[in-house]
């Protein structure tokens, strides 16, 4: 896959996640797409972490994960609801929609 088959999109997250030890640690969240994949809508998320896969139709929906607590993918999902209309103009934009 060549770079220029992945967006990366310019909304980059910061949150504060407070985590098990009671610490509050920055947590900035890229979202992407991957230009050829599968024509479902849906964004890739890219931690230190973990990854994630959330399906934007025909609802939020998380599609698989790996190695992201519940916490993490809890908020995760959250901004996802939060902006899935922006993440669909951005889909419709990448894709010529």
């Amino acid at each position: 896959m060549k770079l220029s088959d992945i967006r990366i999109l310019i909304i980059k997250f910061v949150q504060i996640v407070h985590d098990v030890t009671d610490n509050f640690k920055i947590w900035q969240v890229p979202f992407l797409f991957n230009s050829r994949e599968e024509t479902r809508r849906h964004v890739h998320v890219s931690t230190s972490d973990g990854t994630a896969k959330i399906w934007l139709e025909p609802a939020v929906a998380l599609r698989d994960s790996y190695n992201l607590t519940s916490v993490e993918l809890t908020e995760i999902i959250k901004i996802v609801e939060e902006r899935k209309n922006e993440f669909i103009t951005e889909w419709n934009l990448h894709f010529g929609i």
